[in-house]
């Protein structure tokens, strides 16, 4: 023990110079938007972030945090849908778009200590990641660096031109995770103002629809919401690799091996049976195995139908569009048999089928839509 507290004594000061070197290397404060002034309760609160503000003119964006407990604005579930934060506790939320622009654009800002300095090439990347609840995703959400601050008579001109969006204007659809979005800026050496948001005219934006997840009961909002976290404008020649990000395109990379499940919880606001509709079991590529995470959601809805013999379920399997339709009827078998074999459940109670890949909650393109196909899902009747 007294080994441990040494080495602890002498590494404690190591780590928090690594921590201030690594803070010194980004030239936006408060990039992850840990530091607030206060408290945040509700939407609109984003002026509670410390070292960050709304563009004069702009209506007022949100703050989500996991240190709120209950209302609208908590994490990582809240009014817009579901997002784990990238970095600490908090993330901000943008809007972006909407039909008919219904609803007003929101921009944040930041002033860096110090303007870039001339010539030197830097990484500026953000992380975004599309709201549960969102009908549509679009590829113009930016960022703009600029010589002094912008507000939103300027936006309004539609002329400013963002230094960064994703590659070729690529929607950015993933609800599931962050997506990062990077570019490397030569600096003019005037740079000191930093505003987040969709700058393009609406005229020129071509949204792509979404289909609304069976997760969620309510309807889809119609715009296009973005959570952000993780800003950063770093030197090129501090980077460990490459200033590279790019999103995934048709047929990219492995398929997604990370399951996304949503848990049974008894502190969930509604009926039994809406306690088991809303989850969903999520499988790797190829896969009908069921993880942890399944077997401890399968003994929640377990305990819910002993207590409730008046219940019956539909347990349906799905796939995504590369995988033979016969694994939809393994996935639905397997879990059939873990409630009925393993768990206790009346086998007259249950029923299973495999739906093959039809019915998609997201699109088979990427692999991170193909991820969330890859489910089983139940329905009471």
């Amino acid at each position: 023990m007294k080994i441990m507290t040494k080495y602890k004594i002498i590494l404690l000061p190591f780590l928090l110079l690594a921590g201030i070197g690594f803070a010194q290397e980004n030239k936006v404060s408060n990039p992850s938007f840990e530091d607030l002034e206060k408290k945040v309760k509700s939407l609109g609160q984003f002026e509670n972030t410390l070292l960050w503000y709304i563009p004069e003119g702009c209506q007022p964006a949100d703050i989500f945090s996991s240190t709120v407990k209950k209302g609208d604005v908590t994490a990582p579930d809240n009014v817009k849908g579901r997002a784990e934060s990238k970095d600490g506790a908090n993330y901000a939320g943008l809007m972006a778009y909407s039909e008919r622009e219904a609803q007003p654009r929101t921009y944040i800002q930041t002033k860096l200590e110090k303007k870039l300095l001339p010539g030197k090439k830097y990484c500026i990347k953000m992380h975004v990641q599309l709201s549960d609840l969102s009908k549509y995703a679009i590829g113009d959400l930016g960022m703009y660096i600029s010589s002094k601050a912008i507000k939103l008579k300027d936006i309004e001109n539609y002329d400013i031109q963002p230094q960064l969006t994703s590659p070729k204007k690529g929607h950015i659809k993933e609800m599931y995770e962050w997506i990062p979005i990077c570019t490397t800026l030569t600096a003019e050496g005037t740079e000191r103002y930093v505003t987040l948001g969709n700058f393009a005219p609406q005229s020129s934006i071509k949204p792509s629809k979404m289909k609304r997840s069976r997760e969620y009961s309510q309807p889809q909002t119609r715009d296009a919401y973005y959570f952000v976290d993780e800003v950063s404008i770093i030197p090129v020649d501090l980077l460990d690799g490459d200033c590279n990000c790019q999103l995934p395109t048709p047929d990219e990379g492995p398929e997604l091996s990370v399951v996304y499940t949503r848990n049974v919880s008894d502190d969930h606001e509604g009926t039994d049976q809406e306690k088991i509709e809303i989850t969903v079991l999520h499988f790797a590529a190829g896969q009908s195995a069921l993880d942890e995470d399944a077997n401890s959601n399968l003994g929640a809805i377990s305990e819910i139908l002993k207590n409730n013999p008046d219940l019956y379920i539909s347990v349906l399997g799905f796939t995504d569009s590369k995988e033979a339709t016969s694994l939809a009827d393994d996935r639905a078998r397997k879990v059939y048999a873990q409630l009925t074999s393993v768990l206790g459940v009346d086998a007259t109670r249950v029923e299973f089928k495999g739906m093959g890949a039809e019915d998609p909650v997201s699109d088979n393109v990427t692999a991170e839509g193909r991820a969330q196909n890859r489910r089983v899902v139940f329905k009471v009747k």
